[in-house]
């Protein structure tokens, strides 16, 4: 059985947190992807922060135990168990990590062209990585030692001294903040903001997207948690979405058409906070495109009123035939047909002005004028 022991910081002000996150919850994430099946955590008492930890673990399905001292751990391991010992100050994340860290029997050191790492030293030219795979017999050797030794390190260093092999990281894994040592929240911050940037990607042009992407990015690198984000924005965005649709079933299209807007804003923080909290894109586009669908009703609604139902779909069904058509080919050109809040002024605006059949004609001269622009570009 896999077993990882974590620690939390003594003092609850001395936690580092990345995204709004603490190190030992990223920490558990990486433990429970490794197949852990208990998640032993160093702590006084079942304070707050570990609640946290004990709920991330029973939701993956691992057990949970608090160990307030090291020998505690005396007779809690089969011979055969692995243990996975993590520095508190160790962020870990990625693929790249988890599959570095996914060898038994090693203690992982930082390779030599990295420098000072932050972690303990084995000896005069070692560094530790901040990771170690144990056998699950070793922690009966704490009994030799005080009730009150750090436990990780303590393990660390009888590991060191019986020969347990070491492996040297990979430079991949440093170059992406993948593997890192954070001792304060400075730290946590920096390397928020390269996470956040990396996940994120270049800013959207459109400006909806522009909008809802550097809010998002403002957000996460003043510490707030990308799951919270994202949960928030989706119960907005529905609540939007659902008042828009209540509308346009009074027959109020016109007053639909904001409250679409807003919610393709909130949806698009979601999906936007998604991509840095690795949700599944399916679940994080269905209010944007929802939102989408109901600005194409209310357009559809308000052009009725000059025509008929026919003539008012026809229309419908060629902008959003040509829209389509753009967003697919036209890259950040078309990107402002799949703009709710672009749309929504659009829409809202010549509705209001009663010259609805001019704005739904604008839209379908952009994503031509797109389409046209992207095909000369890809000929040249």
């Amino acid at each position: 059985m896999r077993i990882a022991l974590l620690t939390l910081p003594v003092e609850e002000a001395g936690t580092v947190h990345v995204l709004g996150r603490a190190l030992a919850e990223w920490q558990c994430e990486m433990a429970l992807a490794l197949g852990c099946e208990r998640i032993l955590l160093v702590a006084p008492a079942l304070t707050e922060p570990a609640l946290d930890i004990q709920h991330q673990a029973e939701a993956g399905g691992a057990k949970f135990q608090i160990v307030p001292h090291a020998h505690r751990l005396l007779g809690q391991l089969k011979t055969d168990d692995e243990l996975l010992i993590l520095d508190p100050a160790l962020l870990v994340r990625g693929e790249a990590a988890r599959e570095m860290l996914d060898t038994p029997r090693r203690i992982f050191v930082m390779p030599e062209t990295a420098g000072e790492s932050g972690f303990e030293r084995l000896d005069r030219e070692t560094l530790w990585a901040g990771a170690a795979w144990l056998p699950g017999a070793m922690v009966e050797r704490l009994a030799d030692l005080d009730s009150d030794a750090e436990p990780a390190s303590a393990l660390l260093r009888i590991a060191a001294g019986l020969g347990v092999r070491r492996q040297h990281l990979r430079d991949e894994a440093l170059d992406k903040a993948d593997w890192a040592a954070l001792h304060s929240q400075q730290d946590g911050l920096e390397v928020g903001r390269e996470i956040t940037t990396d996940r994120l990607g270049a800013a959207p042009v459109s400006p909806g997207d522009w909008l809802a992407h550097r809010l998002v990015r403002q957000w996460l690198v003043n510490g707030q948690a990308a799951g919270r984000v994202g949960r928030i924005a989706a119960g907005a965005g529905a609540v939007f979405l659902g008042g828009a649709i209540v509308l346009l079933a009074l027959g109020y299209a016109l007053y639909s058409v904001p409250l679409a807007g807003l919610s393709w804003f909130a949806g698009t923080i979601l999906a936007h906070s998604g991509k840095v909290s690795g949700w599944k894109r399916g679940a994080m586009l269905i209010v944007p495109l929802a939102s989408l669908g109901a600005l194409a009703a209310a357009l559809a609604v308000i052009l009725a009123r000059s025509w008929t139902w026919t003539i008012a779909g026809f229309v419908i069904a060629m902008v959003v035939a040509w829209a389509i058509e753009a967003v697919r080919g036209a890259g950040s050109s078309g990107s402002w047909l799949r703009d709710g809040v672009f749309l929504a002024v659009v829409i809202g605006v010549t509705g209001a002005l009663d010259i609805a059949f001019l704005g739904a004609t604008g839209l379908i001269a952009l994503a031509i004028g797109a389409i046209w622009t992207a095909r000369l570009r890809t000929r040249s």
